[in-house]
């Protein structure tokens, strides 16, 4: 929204622009529903899986970047190391951030190519766990950002209920 509407007045937003903009956020909530709809099944399958739950991963194969089988085999490589994911999902946030890492910020090698966007879902107070998207470098960080942050507070607001 900031991007499309940043220094309009209210005069110079039309009907065709917000007719644009429900479109756009259209395709935002699908992603959002289809994200808690992989939550919800990988939950069923929570105590099996130690609490680590990865989804996703031949979406990422369509990517360009991972066109190359050695660099794809690599990246699912560490997705097979579970101890390593929650190593990169639990490092630090502030209360309320949603973080990004960014290549070599993610000091795996494997994944040198790669950004992960995470954030963390709770129940009240009390942190219970982190959710995240690992993707291509070259990814629409305000789009993803704002994914797992919607997403992690949808979690959130359901566990509450």
């Amino acid at each position: 929204l900031n991007r499309r509407l940043s220094g309009r007045s209210l005069g110079e937003i039309g009907p065709e622009l917000v007719w644009e903009l429900k479109h756009e956020l259209a395709g935002y909530w699908s992603l959002v529903e289809e994200t808690l709809e992989s939550l919800r099944r990988s939950l069923e399958d929570w105590p099996e899986t130690g609490g680590l739950v990865l989804d996703g991963a031949a979406r990422m194969l369509g990517q360009p970047e991972f066109q190359d089988v050695q660099r794809a085999r690599a990246v699912l490589g560490v997705l097979e190391q579970a101890r390593l994911i929650r190593e990169l999902l639990c490092r630090p946030l502030a209360e309320g951030e949603v973080a990004v890492g960014i290549g070599s910020e993610l000091k795996v090698e494997e994944i040198r190519d790669c950004s992960l966007v995470v954030a963390t879902f709770r129940l009240g107070s009390e942190a219970l766990g982190r959710l995240g998207v690992l993707g291509p470098r070259r990814m629409e960080y305000g789009r993803v950002v704002a994914l797992v942050a919607k997403v992690a507070d949808g979690l959130s607001r359901s566990l509450a209920r």
